[in-house]
Order: structure tokens, then C-alpha cells, then sequence
């Protein structure tokens, strides 16, 4: 019974239900992929040759493979982050169209990043391709871990931009009910207009007052 009563408790927590949600679970991911790219380039992806102590990037020694990688694993990272945080507070997005244009955001960042990782995935596998034999065993797989992560990548932010439509298409009535907040409209509200509308008050002369219909407009 203990476990049920936790079950249903976590069942109802805000928090673990946002947890839980695929999009958050494949924004986690890529947020992951993105730290394991750049941070294997980063602390071992520059190697010196046992003739020279300058560092040299492993694939290729072209600064400019390491480089991409390092840095659209950080751009990716960001991004993460910050849509994350986007998706926690999206409940307290009230205005329709500031709810729309993030959706609409995080579709092109996300199809802009599924492009990138294809052509970093490209890129750094032909570098390696080109490459002398390694002169560490720790450049070596700081190489293989970004190719193989970059790869990743790809369908993981493609995840994305496919859940990304499909918010899109289910948002019809978030972004009507959006608009009527905006408007500071409710069912509530409408109903106390109709209702005053047809009814009126009248005035006793012993002070008190009595509900009825409105009365009907005179005929010429």
C-alpha cells in the first residue's frame, strides 16, 4: 500500500510529470550528447607529438574539425538549457502569440541543429579518415566518443523537430484558451453578462428590490 500511496503521489507531482514528458526526456538527451562532443574534444582532443609540445587537434590536426565540434556542442548545450527552461514555465505563458512564436523557435533551432550535427558528423569522420596513425590512445577515443556522439545527435534533434510539429499541430486550443486570458475573458464572466443582460433590478419603495425580465420595448 506504501508503494501505490508514493506511486500516486509522483503520479500527481508537477515536477516528475514535466520529467517524464518525451519532450523533455529527448531535450535532456540532446542536452547530454552535446556535453559529451564538446567536452571530449575539449579536454583530450588536442594532443602534442612526442617530437614537439605544441598541441595539435587529433583529426587531421585541422583546428577548424575540433573547433566545430567544440563549439556546436556548447551552442547545442545552451540551447538546451535555455528551451528547458522554456518548457518549465510554459503554463505561465499567457499570451498566444508569445506561445506560438516559441514553438515556431524551437522547430527551426532544432531542425538548424539536426542539419549541423549531420555536417559535423560528416566532417569529422573525413578528418579522421585522413588522419596519421594517433599518437595516444586517449586522442584516439576522444575522436571515436565525438564522431559516435555526433551521430547520435542527429536523429535525437530530429526528435525534436518532429515534436516540435507535433505541438504545433495540437496547439490550436492552447493558443484560443491563451487568448482568452489575453482578452481577460472567461466562461464565468460571459455567463454573469448574459445573465445581466436579461434581468433587471427594481426598486421597492420599502427599499428593497425584486428581479425580473426586462421590460419590452414599446410599439409605435
Amino acid at each position: 500500500m506504501a508503494f501505490l500511496s508514493h506511486l500516486q503521489w509522483l503520479l500527481k507531482n508537477k515536477i516528475f510529470l514535466f520529467v517524464i514528458k518525451p519532450l523533455t526526456l529527448t531535450r535532456s538527451v540532446a542536452w547530454l550528447f552535446a556535453l559529451v562532443v564538446s567536452g571530449n574534444l575539449v579536454t583530450e582532443g588536442y594532443q602534442n607529438t612526442p617530437w614537439s609540445s605544441e598541441l595539435h587537434c587529433v583529426l587531421n590536426s585541422n583546428p577548424l574539425a575540433c573547433g566545430y565540434g567544440i563549439g556546436v556542442g556548447l551552442l547545442g548545450f545552451l540551447v538546451c538549457v535555455i528551451f528547458l527552461g522554456l518548457d518549465a514555465v510554459e503554463n505561465l505563458i499567457t499570451k498566444a502569440s508569445i506561445f506560438k512564436a516559441i514553438i515556431i523557435m524551437d522547430l527551426v533551432v532544432s531542425m538548424l541543429w539536426s542539419f549541423l550535427w549531420f555536417i559535423g558528423f560528416c566532417f569529422l569522420t573525413h578528418q579522421w579518415a585522413l588522419s596519421d596513425s594517433p599518437h595516444s590512445v586517449l586522442g584516439r577515443t576522444a575522436a571515436r566518443i565525438s564522431i559516435a556522439f555526433s551521430f547520435f545527435s542527429i536523429p535525437c534533434w530530429g526528435t525534436l523537430v518532429y515534436l516540435s510539429i507535433l505541438r504545433l499541430q495540437s496547439a490550436p486550443h492552447v493558443l484560443y484558451a491563451r487568448s482568452l486570458h489575453e482578452l481577460g475573458t472567461s466562461s464565468t464572466e460571459l455567463g454573469h453578462l448574459c445573465f445581466t443582460d436579461s434581468v433587471e433590478f427594481h426598486t421597492l419603495s420599502s427599499g428593497g428590490a425584486v428581479v425580473g425580465k426586462n421590460d419590452p420595448l414599446p410599439k409605435n
